[in-house]
């Protein structure tokens, strides 16, 4: 259900000056337990209707970006609060691992069709592809893993007991 009613909170999220297009953008009131999300137009602006007066949170959270955050945006019956947005890219590699999707970051990894294949059926059942983007180890730890892992998958359950 689309929320009706005046204009409570209204905004634009922008990237180096240009607007960003189908961001989600949350209203989160003080001491409650419900975020309403909406999302930016191709002006990448947004609009909050019907939320009940009191003091939001409003954020948006942009894979590729920081969080942009403004907390205390007040809400008042008959008045529009203004909560525009510029974000920044994000330039921490831990912070872009965490954003991106299995899919998103097994396609990242320098890897032929096979060898992707052989890292989705060797590490699907356990970890995901964020868990292997993250880890440090030497191609010498990672023929250990492989082959640790190569062992569990040719032994039963019931053999490993």
């Amino acid at each position: 259900a689309v929320a009706q009613g005046p204009i409570s909170i209204r905004g634009k999220v922008t990237a180096n000056g240009s607007p960003i297009e189908g961001a989600y953008v949350a209203a989160h009131a003080d001491g409650k337990a419900s975020t309403t999300y909406v999302m930016t137009d191709g002006n990448g602006q947004f609009t909050f209707k019907g939320l009940a007066p009191g003091s939001y949170a409003v954020f948006t959270r942009i894979p590729g970006f920081r969080v942009a955050r403004r907390d205390g945006i007040a809400v008042q019956a008959g008045r529009e609060a203004t909560a525009d947005f510029q974000v920044e890219p994000e330039t921490n590699f831990l912070a872009l691992v965490e954003q991106a999707s299995n899919s998103e970051l097994q396609d990242s990894f320098p890897l032929s069709e096979t060898e992707r294949q052989a890292l989705e059926h060797r590490c699907a059942d356990c970890h995901g592809a964020s868990y292997l983007a993250k880890s440090r180890f030497t191609l010498r730890d990672w023929q250990l893993v492989v082959a640790a892992m190569d062992d569990q998958r040719r032994t039963t359950p019931a053999e490993r007991s």
